[in-house]
């Protein structure tokens, strides 16, 4: 999703609690509202996001990438894994909301810190 330098990027999980623990985060995952809290509805309202854009779209390719790749190494992917269209912020650079797991540890989703 979005730009975020604190948010959590990888987890590391013991295997007895992976399926559990993707279940939640799959679910959460699928209610997060990509947006911005300055972009006004019509009638004025203040939009609720959990999450915002990224700063340009420059990193879409290389994030679509390593998801694809890691897709086709076996891993499973949840939400978006591309590009979000936003249904009415059509300037912003969002990513929608993934859970990219179990992933290996040489695929290149697990070793690099940023696509």
């Amino acid at each position: 999703m979005g730009q975020n330098c604190i948010g959590i990027e990888r987890l590391l999980v013991h295997s007895s609690q992976y399926d559990d623990l993707h279940e939640i985060l799959v679910e959460r995952v699928k209610r997060l509202r990509p947006g911005s809290v300055f972009a006004r509805s019509v009638e004025g309202y203040v939009s609720t996001i959990d999450c915002g854009s990224m700063i340009n779209g420059d990193r879409f390719r290389g994030l679509e990438k390593i998801i694809r790749d890691a897709s086709e190494g076996g891993a499973m992917v949840d939400g978006g894994g591309a590009q979000y269209h936003h249904a009415y912020l059509e300037n912003g650079y969002y990513f929608g909301p993934t859970v990219v797991g179990p992933v290996e540890a040489d695929m290149d989703i697990a070793k690099q810190e940023r696509a």
